[in-house]
């Protein structure tokens, strides 16, 4: 299959009466081929960042949440991941307990953190102290 990309236009004179037109036609299948391709890889991540076990979030280095699984809005006592991106304004603070508390190398090691039984009690071993959700009771734990 080829994907054309066509420009035209009417070429006119001073008085407005089209006079001729003229095109050109470029072939961009391989950036269209570039674009499916790029749109399946996309799924494919998306896939795994929504359904895998672990909690996974991504921030920017201002600490703003800019995406966050559900397992890890469940974890830590959010009813959606919608919730905890518009409930937590500076992750420093909201979740890690101070910048103090942040891994500095943007990755958590080691980190196998579960619900044990409700809402608010945790177990595990990180690198960080984490804090759940504000209205959560004993909202703050280092697994």
């Amino acid at each position: 299959m080829i994907w054309p990309h066509v420009t035209a236009a009417t070429i006119r004179d001073d008085a407005g009466n089209p006079l001729r037109s003229a095109g050109v036609i470029r072939d961009i299948s391989e950036r269209k081929r570039q674009e499916q391709e790029l749109k399946a890889a996309e799924e494919k991540h998306r896939k795994i960042f929504d359904h895998a076990l672990e909690g996974i979030f991504q921030s920017n280095f201002a600490d703003d949440t800019l995406t966050v699984n559900p397992v890890l809005a469940r974890m830590l006592g959010y009813d959606s991941t919608e919730e905890f991106v518009s409930s937590v304004r500076d992750l420093s603070h909201d979740v890690w307990g101070g910048p103090e508390e942040r891994p500095k190398s943007g990755a958590i090691q080691n980190c196998d953190v579960q619900l044990l039984s409700g809402r608010d009690t945790l177990s595990g071993s990180t690198t960080g102290t984490w804090k759940a959700r504000p209205d959560c009771p004993g909202s703050w734990f280092s697994a």
